[in-house]
């Protein structure tokens, strides 16, 4: 049997969003490998993320308070 995961893709301003970053930001972390799109799309060559990934990496980068234990 197959699994085929379905994705939910977002552009570079939603990601942004979620990031709490600029666009400006989130095209530098493509560009340094530190974050990486699922494909690009048009002649503009936009962006497209898996929103579960971004999702995750804000999750990971959102500091904790001192004194408090991620869970």
């Amino acid at each position: 049997m197959c699994h085929v995961r379905h994705l939910d893709l977002i552009g570079t301003t939603e990601a942004a969003k979620i990031l709490h970053q600029t666009r400006t930001t989130i095209a530098r972390r493509v560009a340094s490998g530190d974050l990486h799109p699922v494909g690009s799309i048009g002649p503009r060559k936009i962006h497209v993320f898996d929103r579960a990934e971004i999702e995750r990496i804000a999750n990971e980068e959102t500091p904790t308070p001192e004194g408090m234990r991620a869970r």
